[in-house]
C-alpha cells in the first residue's frame, strides 16, 4: 500500500508500505525417490512412511493426496495443518507384473511456492514361471474303466506363482482334480490329478489349459491310446 503525506508547504510525499502476512510452508520427508524392495506380483511390500509437515507460520491447507503406478497409500492427514504440525502418509508397493516399475505420491496444498509436491516411487515386481510336463499319456485303457495320471507343475521363476484358472479344453472321457490352488514358492511344485475313462474306442486327445495370473497361458496335451473292450480282445 501507500501512505500520502502533505507538508505545510503543500508538497505531497508518498511512502510505499510493504508487509507479509503469515504463510504456510510444506515440508515432505523423505522427499524421494522412495525405493521399495523387490516384491512378488499381487502381494504388497513392507510399508514406508512419508511425513508431511507445515514449517511455515501460517495454516497449511491440504487439498489432495494421490498415487500413480502400482503403489497405494493411507494417511492420517487432516484438511489443514497448523504451523509446526505434521501428519503421516503410509505407502506400499503392490506390483501386478514383473520388472522395474515407477510411480509417484502427489500432495496438493496452498503452499504458495510448492502447491504440488511429487515424491518419486520405485520398485521391482517378481513373478513365477510355470513349467509343465509337455504331455501325459494314458496308454491303452479299457472302456468304462478309469485310468489316473499325475501332472506336476514346477515354479522355476524367481517369484511366487499363482493361477487364474486351470481347466480342460475337452472333458469328454477326461476329468481333472486341481491341486494347484495355493501360491507356489520359487522352486516349489503342485500336482494335477487327471482321470481318463474312455467312452468310445479309438485314440482320444485333449489338453489342460493353465493360466497363470501373470504371463502367457500354457496348453499341456493329454493323450490316450486306443480304448478296447474285453470281449473284443486287446487292440494293437
Amino acid at each position: 500500500g501507500t501512505l500520502d503525506l502533505q507538508t505545510t508547504t503543500g508538497q505531497v510525499l508518498q511512502v510505499i508500505l510493504r508487509g507479509m502476512g503469515p504463510l504456510p510452508n510444506i515440508s515432505v520427508t523423505p522427499a524421494g525417490p522412495l525405493g521399495f524392495p523387490a516384491t512378488d506380483a499381487f502381494t504388497s511390500s513392507p510399508e514406508q512412511a512419508v511425513t508431511v509437515a507445515n514449517i511455515g507460520n501460517g495454516r497449511l491447507t491440504l487439498s489432495g493426496v494421490g498415487m500413480a503406478g502400482s503403489f497405494a497409500q493411507k494417511n492420517d492427514c487432516p484438511p489443514s495443518l497448523e504451523p509446526g504440525a505434521s501428519c503421516t502418509v503410509t505407502t506400499w508397493f503392490s506390483p501386478d507384473a514383473a520388472g522395474a516399475q515407477s510411480g509417484k505420491l502427489t500432495l496438493k496444498s496452498d503452499d504458495p511456492d510448492m502447491p504440488t509436491f511429487d515424491v518419486s516411487l520405485i520398485g521391482t515386481g517378481f513373478t513365477g514361471h510355470a513349467r509343465v510336463e509337455p504331455s501325459v499319456d494314458f496308454g491303452r485303457a479299457t472302456l468304462g474303466q478309469r485310468v489316473d495320471r499325475v501332472m506336476t507343475i514346477t515354479n522355476d521363476g524367481i517369484g511366487s506363482l499363482e493361477f487364474s484358472s486351470i481347466s480342460l479344453a475337452s472333458s469328454y472321457g477326461f476329468a481333472l482334480e486341481n491341486g494347484c490352488t495355493a501360491r507356489i514358492a520359487p522352486g516349489g511344485t503342485c500336482e494335477l490329478t487327471m482321470h481318463f475313462t474312455p467312452q468310445t474306442s479309438g485314440g482320444q486327445d485333449s489338453y489342460v489349459v493353465v493360466v497363470p495370473r501373470t504371463g502367457p497361458s500354457i496348453r499341456a496335451p493329454r493323450r490316450s491310446g486306443p480304448a478296447w473292450h474285453p470281449s473284443q480282445g486287446r487292440r494293437d
